[in-house]
């Protein structure tokens, strides 16, 4: 992945977040399948080594 296309990607991938954040009951399904979508995309692999670092 680029420079460019990281930037693109997480651009929109934590777009919502503020949002998100901000609301009375946290909805992390919703921040999670955003990140999956617009950041990973069909990279199931990536996807699952982002996952994995995430919960250590």
């Amino acid at each position: 992945m680029t420079p460019h296309e990281f930037i693109r990607r997480s651009s929109g991938a934590f777009f919502v977040w503020p949002k998100v954040l901000l609301d009375a009951e946290l909805n992390r399904a919703a921040i999670a399948n955003t990140v999956r979508h617009d950041f990973f995309g069909s990279n199931a692999k990536g996807w699952n080594a982002y996952v994995e670092e995430r919960r250590r």
